[in-house]
């Protein structure tokens, strides 16, 4: 039960995620310069790749054989998050993450350390489902 329960979670908050910033990929473009953080030439690049390995991730989460990989790849995404996030916290930004490709969090002093946080118990769940694979049951 907790199993099903974190898959159906996490795949649809990067479902989500990912079909939110495409629909709305502008605000996401707005949003990554404001991070301070990527060159120029590489917005429109990171902006329209995110969301696709988003959406590819909590799909593959759904699949039992291929739910160990969707949760690393998960892990892996996270800590890039994470890593972003901070990046833009130490340099006292106060901007909305763009994590679900609206304000999910209004820009506060709050919004990047509870998104990191967020992406935190990302990794816990993602963490649990790859420790603990499915060997062909389904979801």
């Amino acid at each position: 039960m907790t199993h099903r329960l974190f898959t159906l979670t996490l795949s649809s908050l990067f479902l989500i995620a990912g079909v939110n910033k495409l629909l709305n990929i502008e605000d996401f473009i707005t949003t990554l310069h404001t991070y301070e953080i990527f060159p120029v030439f590489m917005i429109q690049w990171v902006a329209h790749i995110v969301p696709f390995f988003e959406i590819i991730l909590g799909v593959a989460l759904l699949i039992p054989w291929l739910q160990q990989a969707a949760s690393a790849g998960i892990i892996s995404l996270n800590i890039a998050f994470i890593i972003i996030l901070s990046i833009a916290w130490a340099k006292g930004l106060s901007i909305s993450c763009g994590c679900f490709g609206v304000e999910f969090l209004p820009s506060g002093p709050w919004t990047l350390p509870l998104a990191i946080v967020r992406d935190l118990v990302f990794i816990a769940i993602a963490t649990y489902l790859y420790t603990h694979p499915l060997k062909g049951k389904s979801a």
